[in-house]
């Protein structure tokens, strides 16, 4: 993966989320749970080809869902990882607005 990180502007668009797994097993599914906040955006059932199985979701992101995300990842029922990252919101321009320039 390119550009792996914690911290992404608002403007990222989209993001993934890549997953290994071993000790799984053939025709086994994987998800890829998104949260904002604690609000489930999106859940991603993955089914896994063998017993050491790399697979990835992604996730479009709004440019008004600034804040902190995760992804859990869960196997047979329990969460196996989870990946913590925040979207940066936009700037706000500086202001000169009631400044004085004497």
């Amino acid at each position: 993966p390119v550009g792996v990180g914690d911290t992404f502007p608002y403007t990222v668009e989209k993001l993934y989320s890549y997953s290994k797994i071993t000790g799984g097993e053939a025709d086994d599914y994987v998800e890829h749970r998104w949260y904002y906040g604690d609000r489930l955006m999106a859940t991603v059932s993955l089914k896994l080809g063998g017993p050491s199985w790399r697979t990835y979701s992604s996730k479009r992101i709004l440019r008004v869902w600034d804040g902190e995300w995760r992804v859990d990842i869960v196997h047979a029922g329990a969460v196996i990882k989870c990946l913590n990252f925040t979207i940066t919101p936009p700037v706000e321009p500086y202001s000169t607005e009631g400044s004085s320039t004497e």
